[in-house]
């Protein structure tokens, strides 16, 4: 990439025979008072060179990008635009840039562009976009418009192109702010072509060079094919602009006059975007790079210095079109290139030229092997589907790539292609459940999973098999088969420490903290997401691909959250998740998210609208997924009959694995009355929570064993020790929200148990407990005997025990009693406290 980025965001290299032009200079000085100049010209006109030998002599900042058909990419040419820009930011405060990395075609486009030119105030800079004739694709011209118009003064756009700007121009002259710079003025004037052929040429007699100029014109590249050979007349070059004539000119006068070893060279190398040492030491190891060098000077061959430190040359684009145009060398020659580039770690190259021949076997090694997420997908994408199903490792990573790009109509194609690939290729058959990522199917339950060992038999690259263990840990995690992915998904880090891949990294890291979330392990799982955050902050190449991680973090977590009821952190994270943008596979889980927040927060009908919105989605429409919602519905009294007994069918005909949807399903049991069925349902399930030590799911399964227990007498006690259970198991990670879920259900038992309870507890048991009644005032002022109501009403007027006892006709003893007994059932230890407590609670008012 950094090869890459050299050529493509590389001034070119000034000739030693550039002729500074005082009148054009002149002219380009303009540049500083406008915001957009225009540099239109046929080739060979000396476009490029102007204006880098302007910017040669001048301490501005630059950023000049070289154009290139790949441009047409609309991600890749605001990637490298970027790069550019880089320097002139603090890319901390402005996430969003990195969107275009790999989710371009999620984004809108104009409000990045927006977000892009208001960091962008005050920053001075000089933007050169070389060969914009090049771009073809109108909607990113269009953009291209947009951006050029919204750039603030402190920036100069400079536009170079063979065809005339595409651009509505007039909005920029109406505002003095266009410099156009045409063909005419690029022009040699006769004074400036004879200076310029003595400094080539000085053997040339006034009477040639006289001659040379008026059949040139003034045209730059005319001139210097003229000279490349000067014992040629100008009857054999009509020079007009007319590629055809040009390499005809070529052809006759200038290729067919050269040695054929160099003829070779020539055709050899111009095959390769640029050539260096490295490459034709090993294409002509017969003869020394600096002697090719110096034939090329010897004849005037018009060749370009791409990076004089690296030593990458290429062609004049007038002499590689024409070159391009004469019978191509053997394979062998492109084949050769590929060893070169793949040894000196320019990828990109290789993997262009293994394209070129539709060598898909070697383009697909090629790709894997590459380090650059957005180049990845973007190379991956030059390769057919047809081809890619060849190869299951290609075809499995090119899955997950369409996947974090939120390409989801491409990911169901490949996936279909691949299960058909099943009767020639059992691999394919590790396919099964992919289609979950996609949407295309909401239960895995009944899905066959694979143990750590068996994975690590297959016949498949460490990435692969890194990519089938996160595969299977999803389905075990639908399967609530907790305890086995957590020890799965630890292994897989484990054995992919040695790959040192940051996007494995977050899978990995991701489910682990989703897993411990679902187990109730909050804080082991808060901690997994701080290690995230600071993987997200820290790695490049994560942020070429920002928003799919970024995002998968901020909505994960708000999830940990919500289930402790912190909904200050909770709308920290919404709000966080709203400033991205939302793409495709996450647009569902960030409502979602929204839907249990606005329950939470009381706001029960904006929560049922959009609760409404997700039912009408592919994924949620089979309800068990969507279980923990309906569970709030439930609880509003949102959810109607019909939507409760369609659910009941879905729950019947499924194997009932989702902790969310057995639990709602156990839960309308008991509100038609049907409280043994229900028992018998719970019973397992809270026995294997305890075995698999999973604390959210006996929390949740205690309390709703609490619920149909109620209105039993006989029956409270062992309420009681399940409601002491559920707080053991929910104090040290900060379990809360199945509390919430079921504060009906305590308020009633708390009436009939309350000081039991209250006694049966101590330390963070006992903090934990008081902090579930105050909540939701789930102790009321009736938890008070009349009589000690009274006495309350009396501390609270500032009176004594004897006085008190004095005013209710009762003994200072029975005061005390009954002090003591507030002192309890309030669980405070003075009189001061015990008045504050009787305010919260309702039973005095303030005026007491």
């Amino acid at each position: 990439m950094a090869i890459l980025l050299s050529t493509k965001l590389r001034k070119p290299h000034v000739t030693p025979n550039y002729l500074e032009r005082p009148r054009l200079r002149q002219l380009l000085t303009g540049i500083d008072h406008v915001k957009l100049t225009t540099v239109v010209a046929s080739p060979g006109s000396g476009k490029s060179m102007l204006v880098a030998a302007y910017f040669d002599d001048l301490a501005k900042p630059l950023i000049w990008l070289n154009l290139s058909a790949d441009c047409n990419d609309a991600a890749l040419f605001w990637s490298y635009l970027l790069e550019g820009f880089r320097p002139f930011f603090r890319w901390e405060s402005s996430v969003d840039f990195e969107l275009v990395q790999t989710q371009f075609s999620q984004l809108d486009t104009r409000e990045w562009l927006a977000v892009l030119v208001n960091q962008l105030q005050d920053v001075l800079v000089y933007v050169v976009l070389d060969d914009v004739h090049l771009i073809q694709d109108q909607l990113l011209l269009a953009d291209i418009e947009f951006f050029a118009g919204a750039l603030p003064e402190s920036v100069h756009l400079i536009l170079l192109s063979r065809q005339p700007i595409p651009f509505y121009l007039a909005q920029w002259q109406m505002a003095n702010q266009l410099l156009e710079i045409k063909q005419e003025s690029l022009a040699f004037t006769e004074g400036e072509a004879g200076l310029f052929m003595e400094m080539v040429t000085p053997q040339l007699t006034p009477e040639v060079k006289q001659d040379y100029w008026a059949f040139s014109e003034g045209w730059i590249g005319g001139l210097q094919l003229l000279l490349a050979d000067s014992g040629t007349t100008s009857q054999g070059l009509m020079v007009t602009g007319d590629k055809g004539l040009v390499y005809d000119y070529l052809r006759r006068e200038m290729y067919q006059a050269l040695p054929q070893e160099l003829q070779n060279f020539l055709i050899v190398t111009v095959q390769f975007s640029y050539f260096n040492r490295e490459l034709v030491e090993e294409l002509f190891p017969q003869q020394r790079f600096e002697d090719w060098l110096e034939q090329l000077e010897r004849y005037h061959m018009m060749i370009q210095i791409v990076d004089h430190h690296q030593q990458l040359y290429r062609y004049h684009h007038l002499l590689e079109e024409f070159l391009l145009q004469q019978p191509p060398p053997s394979e062998q020659v492109l084949r050769v290139g590929i060893t070169v580039f793949e040894e000196i770690g320019d990828m990109d190259e290789a993997i262009k030229l293994a394209l070129k021949l539709a060598d898909y076997e070697v383009a697909m090694t090629l790709i894997l092997a590459h380090q650059q997420p957005i180049k990845m997908l973007f190379f991956m994408n030059q390769v057919p589907n047809s081809a890619a199903i060849t190869n299951f490792d290609f075809t499995l990573q090119k899955f997950f790539f369409h996947y974090t790009n939120s390409e989801l109509a491409e990911g169901q194609r490949l996936y279909q292609l691949a299960i058909n690939q099943i009767p020639h290729n059992s691999e394919f058959e590790l396919f099964h459940g992919m289609e979950y990522l996609m949407g295309e199917r909401q239960v895995v339950f009944d899905m066959a999973t694979l143990s750590s060992a068996q994975i690590q038999q297959l016949r498949s690259s460490e990435t692969t098999k890194a990519l089938m263990m996160i595969k299977n840990v999803t389905v075990l995690f639908h399967q609530c088969r907790y305890r086995e992915g957590l020890e799965q998904i630890r292994y897989n880090q484990k054995l992919t420490m040695a790959l040192n891949s940051d996007y494995l990294t977050f899978y990995n890291l991701n489910i682990e903290a989703q897993l411990l979330e679902e187990m109730g392990y909050f804080n082991e799982c808060l901690y997994v997401y701080k290690k995230i955050k600071t993987l997200l902050e820290e790695s490049d190449s994560l942020n070429q691909m920002s928003p799919f991680f970024d995002l998968s973090y901020h909505i994960s977590i708000t999830g940990t959250y919500l289930k402790q009821l912190d909904l200050v952190k909770a709308k920290q994270e919404l709000d966080d998740v709203s400033q991205l943008k939302t793409i495709a596979v996450h647009e569902e889980a960030y409502l979602y998210n929204c839907v249990e927040y606005w329950y939470l927060n009381g706001e029960s009908a904006l929560a049922w609208e959009g609760l409404s919105q997700l039912l009408q989605t592919d994924i949620f429409v089979e309800l068990l997924p969507i279980a923990n919602l309906l569970t709030y519905a439930l609880d509003a009294n949102q959810l109607s009959h019909q939507l409760q007994q369609a659910f009941k069918e879905k729950y019947e005909a499924s194997d009932g694995y989702l902790r969310g949807a057995r639990f709602l399903y156990i839960r309308l049991l008991q509100k038609e009355g049907r409280g043994e069925e229900a028992d018998r349902l719970i019973e397992p399930t809270l026995l294997a929570s305890r075995k698999g030590r999973v604390p959210l799911m006996v929390v949740e399964g205690n309390l709703i064993k609490i619920r149909g227990l109620l209105g039993k007498p006989e029956r409270l006690k062992e309420a009681q020790d399940l409601y002491r259970e559920a707080i053991y198991y929910a104090c040290d990670d900060d379990i809360r929200q199945p509390f919430y879920l079921e504060r009906a259900t305590l308020k009633e038992l708390f009436q009939e148990k309350y000081q039991l309870i209250q006694q049966s507890f101590e330390g963070v048991e006992a903090n934990f407990h008081q902090t579930i009644v105050d909540s939701w005032q789930l102790v009321s002022s009736h938890s008070l005997t009349e009589r000690e109501i009274d006495v309350l009403v009396e501390i609270a007027k500032g009176f004594s025990t004897k006085e008190i006892a004095q005013v209710l006709f009762i003994s200072e003893a029975t005061v005390k009693t009954h002090i003591l007994n507030i002192y309890r059932k309030f669980a405070v230890n003075s009189r001061v406290a015990a008045v504050e407590k009787g305010q919260q609670v309702g039973i005095l008012s303030i005026s007491n």
